[in-house]
């Protein structure tokens, strides 16, 4: 019998449909870093921010794809934040780490629906 090899193919996409997005800044993002798709948002005036405290601070929406601030200090970066659609449950980020049940429970809350996905890979 001829072995069968398998390989997995991640396109670390975290938008799944029905998405909807706000443009905005992403405010105070570190000099020479990338904030990573799938983390939360926090509102900041009228700017965006990353959620640092998920007990006292309120969930908007994730960032959708990379960021970078290619600057050599602290500068708001223009990008689109998404604010309501699906999502994969497994992409999404908390202070750089996968939320817990009720953390993706936050996400829903805002109108973002995390969803649990299996991928399929095809063998030739």
């Amino acid at each position: 019998m001829a072995k069968i090899e398998t390989s997995t193919v991640d396109t670390s996409a975290v938008l799944l449909g029905n998405n909807d997005f706000e443009t905005g800044l992403l405010a105070a993002v570190p000099a020479n870093t990338i904030v990573k798709a799938g983390t939360y948002l926090k509102r900041d005036g009228e700017k965006f921010a990353v959620l640092t405290n998920p007990a006292s601070e309120k969930v908007v929406g994730i960032v959708p794809f990379d960021v970078e601030n290619e600057k050599s200090s602290v500068a708001d970066v223009p990008f689109r934040a998404l604010i309501a659609g699906r999502v994969r449950a497994d992409k999404v980020l908390l202070n750089g780490n996968k939320p817990a049940v009720e953390q993706l429970d936050m996400l829903r809350a805002c109108g973002i629906i995390p969803v649990t996905v299996t991928d399929v890979s095809q063998t030739a």
